[in-house]
């Protein structure tokens, strides 16, 4: 999430809308993410993309409701 959400989806005014730094940020658009994540909508194409990998730990995790672990 840090090295892939972060650099649009942090600050006072994330280019993304919303802020992910912390747990409950992500947490409470946690099926957003879900869909632009597994929809291959996210990151944007202009974007570094996760390997296949990081894509398919982050997918585990936001289907296993993005516990806070």
């Amino acid at each position: 999430v840090e090295l892939r959400c972060a650099p649009c989806h942090s600050g006072a005014s994330p280019i993304g809308t919303y802020d992910f730094t912390t747990y409950d940020g992500l947490a409470s658009r946690w099926s957003l993410v879900l869909n632009q994540v597994y929809g291959c909508r996210m990151p944007p194409a202009d974007a570094a993309a996760p390997t296949a990998d990081e894509r398919a730990a982050l997918l585990a995790w936001l289907v296993c409701r993005a516990p806070n672990n």
